[in-house]
C-alpha cells in the first residue's frame, strides 16, 4: 500500500536572550540596513520526536472514533436490544441518525451517560471516571485534529490548542502513557456497561 505523503506545517521555537544578542556589534544586512545577527540553527523536519507525535495524533483520533462506535453500539443496544438478526430499524437508527455529523461525540458521551446512569450499568467511582475520561479524549482528540504541532530547538515537542482557553501539552512519554491509560480505560468501561445492559 502506498504511504502518502501530504503538505504538513511545523512549527519551530528558537529561544534566546535578547541581552546576548544585543550585546553583539551589529552587522550588515542582506538589504544593506544594520542590525544584529540572531541565530542559525539547523532544524530537521524529520525529527524523529516529531513524526512519533503526528503518528501518535493520528492514532488519537481513530481511536476517538472507535469511541465514539462503543457509545453508539451502547445506545442502540439500549433501544434495540442485541443484534441476533438483521433488523431494519435499529440499520435505520445507527446509519441514518447516529452517523450523522449532528450526533457528534458530546451528544454520544451525553446519551451513554444518561442511559448508564439510568440502568445502574456503572455507579460510584466508575461511572466518575468514564465520564472524566471521556471528556479528557474529547480535548485530547481536538487539541490533535485543530492544535499546532511545535519544536523547540529539535527538542522539546509541544501541542498549542484552545480550549477554554489557550493550552498546551508538552508532548512526552508522561502524556503518552496518560492518554494510552485513558483510552483504555474508557474502552475497558464502556465494554463492562455494554455486557450489563
Amino acid at each position: 500500500m502506498k504511504q502518502i505523503k501530504l503538505p504538513v506545517r511545523n512549527t519551530f521555537i528558537e529561544s534566546f536572550s535578547l541581552r546576548d544578542v544585543m550585546s553583539q556589534d551589529k552587522v550588515q544586512m542582506p538589504d544593506g540596513k544594520m542590525g544584529y545577527k540572531i541565530a542559525t540553527t539547523e532544524i530537521n523536519p524529520n525529527n524523529p520526536d516529531l513524526l512519533q507525535a503526528r503518528e501518535n495524533g493520528a492514532q488519537i483520533i481513530w481511536a476517538t472514533i472507535n469511541v465514539e462506535l462503543k457509545m453508539q453500539n451502547l445506545i442502540s443496544k439500549y433501544l434495540f436490544g442485541i443484534e441476533l438478526e438483521n433488523n431494519k430499524r435499529r440499520n435505520f437508527f445507527n446509519n441514518e441518525i447516529m452517523a450523522v455529523d449532528s450526533i457528534n461525540y458530546a451528544f454520544q458521551k451525553k446519551l451513554s451517560l444518561r442511559i448508564i446512569k439510568l440502568e445502574n450499568l456503572l455507579t460510584g467511582k466508575k461511572y466518575s471516571e468514564l465520564e472524566n475520561k471521556l471528556k479528557k479524549i474529547m480535548i485530547y482528540r481536538n487539541a490533535f485534529a485543530h492544535g499546532k504541532l511545535s519544536i523547540e530547538k529539535n527538542k522539546e515537542c509541544r501541542l498549542e490548542f484552545y480550549s477554554s482557553g489557550p493550552q498546551v501539552f508538552q508532548l512526552d512519554d508522561n502524556l503518552w502513557c496518560d492518554i494510552e491509560s485513558h483510552f483504555q480505560i474508557v474502552n475497558n468501561l464502556l465494554g463492562e456497561a455494554w455486557k450489563k445492559l
